[in-house]
């Protein structure tokens, strides 16, 4: 009996370890990209970032249209560049960009035929809102989606849209998934130990029978 209930106690940790969810939410962000045509490789300024009513989780049900202040991408690539977008009300995120695609086609079939997506990594605070109240720091992602027409023909069909969704997870104190499924190999292992000791202690030794003398 208690051999199975270590066993399953492993399983579990590691059932709930290899599975477990962190992100505690997300909300998108329209804004005003300037400059508005070209391609999609300069540097791009957002204006006025307002939440919409895309959320989820901690965020369901938040109220659109909060602005949320300006940031600039870099041309190019902007990878390892900081990005920090500051309001009192909805709170402050600090980040590094860790990845950026640059504008690539997705295909003449497509209206909006190309595209440019960036993440950036790192800490929202929660700011001043009653609805943010007791949370903490959260570790937090944000990935933007940068859209232009496809040239139609005779005209200059560039129009440069953008979009943005932060996603919070939980904060710093708690494990990465890889250290809890760690924990749970580990757990597993000993619970194997365990019973294979018990079975090697509890299995009758084989005795021999004794030699003919002849």
């Amino acid at each position: 009996m208690l051999t199975r209930i270590i066993l399953t106690a492993a399983l579990t940790l590691m059932c709930n370890s290899a599975y477990a969810e962190y992100i505690l939410g997300s909300v998108g962000f329209t804004t005003y990209v300037s400059p508005g045509t070209g391609n999609l490789n300069q540097a791009m300024t957002f204006l006025n970032l307002q939440s919409t009513t895309s959320t989820s989780g901690f965020f369901a049900g938040f109220s659109p249209g909060t602005a949320w202040g300006n940031f600039t991408l870099n041309a190019n690539s902007s990878i390892s560049s900081v990005v920090s977008i500051n309001d009192s009300s909805f709170g402050n995120f600090s980040g590094t960009v860790v990845t950026d695609t640059g504008e690539y086609s997705l295909g003449t079939e497509f209206a909006q035929g190309f595209t440019r997506y960036v993440t950036v990594q790192g800490q929202w605070t929660p700011g001043t809102q009653t609805a943010f109240a007791g949370v903490g720091a959260r570790l937090a992602a944000i990935t933007i989606t940068l859209t232009r027409n496809a040239p139609l023909s005779g005209t200059d069909g560039t129009a440069i849209s953008g979009g943005l969704t932060l996603q919070s997870f939980g904060n710093a104190a708690v494990p990465e998934p890889s250290s809890m499924i760690f924990a749970g190999l580990s757990a597993a292992i000993g619970a194997f130990t365990f019973i294979r000791r018990r079975v090697q202690q509890t299995t009758p030794s084989v005795i021999s029978p004794p030699k003919s003398l002849d």
